[in-house]
């Protein structure tokens, strides 16, 4: 339940510079170069609940989502919410720079477009860190207020019951975090207040995976939703791991089963776009001739590419055997 809280902050002092226990925390976050997090995801609109088992993995500024199914291991649903014929293929996204692949697999069509245009494949460093989900960048979510032309914040610190309590004045508001220096300098608490009111928080359980402190369960509040007694979302963390020698440090849209320098404008196509910015237009290939000039090679590196981007340590539902029909997009 969203909690208001007044914290007396005598003599405290504040400062355009970051203070030691904010940049702890940053800094904690940005070390983690590489992973993979499994998670259960779980929002509500009103009455509706979504839900959907993830894998989340980045490596440097790639990042890749894995959608995994719902409770009952469905990927894919109708609008009536009934299973599809290709309900149980995992959908897939890559999201590379300014860049946006979209993959359903096993099928020839893929879409590709503007990341920031698109809700999709967020940065899982960044659960936690603030007061709301976001799909922003990590050095985004820790440094700049989501407004157009975000001001200097103005920080300061105080100890509260052995928690840092880092407060910043920015453009959205007040935003104060709880930071705890016995699990990492991770935070437990994340707040916004708005003219004096809570408005939107987050709270974390943390636990150590791979060596790193990272939250095990968050879940965000916002001011409105259910009068304050349910939080809007519910993210839990199956499994973690960070910064393995065996990570890739980059993604490709091959390895979300997207062939080398072929993707789709639109999900709508019925062929493959050849992306080729050396050329003045793009040329288009059949789906059939793209698979074909693959090699047995290359079909089976990416077979070992995509069971290691689907790996975790939570089994993964069955996969059930395709019932015709092919993707035409929404």
């Amino acid at each position: 339940m969203l909690f208001p809280l007044v914290l007396v902050c005598q003599g405290a002092g504040w400062s355009y510079d970051p203070p030691p226990a904010f940049l702890k925390m940053a800094e904690a976050r940005a070390a983690l170069k590489t992973g993979a997090v499994d998670v259960a995801f779980e929002e509500f609109f009103g009455q509706r609940r979504v839900f959907e088992n993830r894998t989340y993995r980045f490596a440097g500024s790639d990042l890749l989502y894995v959608g995994r199914g719902d409770d009952q291991g469905v990927v894919w649903r109708d609008t009536d919410g009934n299973p599809t014929p290709y309900a149980h293929d995992l959908a897939y996204a890559l999201r590379k720079g300014d860049q946006l692949w979209v993959h359903r697999e096993l099928d020839y069509e893929a879409e590709f477009k503007p990341a920031k245009s698109h809700h999709i494949a967020p940065d899982v460093r960044t659960i936690g860190l603030m007061y709301g989900f976001t799909y922003g960048a990590l050095e985004e979510a820790i440094w700049r207020d989501p407004v157009k032309q975000p001001g200097a914040r103005k920080y300061s610190e105080t100890v509260d019951e052995g928690m840092h309590v880092v407060t910043a004045q920015s453009d959205v508001g007040e935003i104060k975090w709880w930071i705890d220096p016995q699990r990492g300098w991770q935070p437990v608490r994340v707040a916004l207040f708005v003219d004096g009111q809570l408005f939107a928080e987050s709270r974390s359980v943390l636990k150590q995976f791979d060596g790193a402190w990272f939250p095990e369960a968050v879940q965000y509040w916002v001011k409105g939703h259910a009068e304050g007694r349910e939080p809007k979302i519910r993210i839990t963390v199956h499994s973690g791991e960070f910064n393995r020698p065996d990570h890739p440090h980059e993604f490709r849209p091959e390895e979300i089963g997207i062939l080398p320098a072929v993707t789709t404008s639109s999900s709508r196509s019925t062929d493959w776009t050849v992306s080729n910015r050396r050329k003045p237009g793009p040329s288009a290939v059949s789906a059939s001739r793209a698979v074909g000039a693959m090699s047995q090679g290359s079909r089976t590196a990416l077979l070992a590419r995509r069971s290691f981007l689907t790996s975790s340590a939570r089994p993964r539902t069955p996969k059930r055997k395709r019932r015709g029909g092919r993707w035409k997009g929404k």
